[in-house]
């Protein structure tokens, strides 16, 4: 009996020591598991940030851009109301030549009418 109650508790402490074992192993896997998902998790992280500064990135070229966009329209508007006002000028330049022509032509028309009635006396 009491060689029977040996080996039962013999059985019972190799048990008892072959889950403490798989119990050790299931805590080790884990734990492996644990650390693996934690890098993936910083890897992500580090990924996520990164498309995140390439977003930014992104956004302030578009702003530069438009920003570009915007002064090159304003400039170019700018450089119509010049044309614009330099073809004013122009025209009212004109128009003086015509006008001093015509008052020329209207004072030689003048002195000859003036010629021919000396001529005549």
């Amino acid at each position: 009996r009491s060689q029977e109650l040996e080996l039962t508790v013999a059985r019972e402490r190799e048990a008892n020591r072959k889950l403490v074992l798989q119990q050790i192993e299931a805590k080790q896997r884990s734990q492996e598991a644990n650390r693996q998902l934690a890098v993936q998790h910083a890897e992500l992280a580090i990924r996520f940030q990164a498309l995140e500064l390439d977003l930014a990135r992104e956004r302030q070229e578009h702003r530069q851009t438009v920003l570009q966009h915007t002064e090159a329209k304003q400039r170019s508007q700018e450089l119509e109301l010049t044309v614009a006002r330099e073809r004013e000028a122009n025209r009212k330049l004109v128009l003086q030549q015509i006008e001093a022509k015509q008052r020329s032509q209207e004072a030689n028309r003048q002195l000859a009418v003036q010629h021919a009635e000396l001529a005549i006396r």
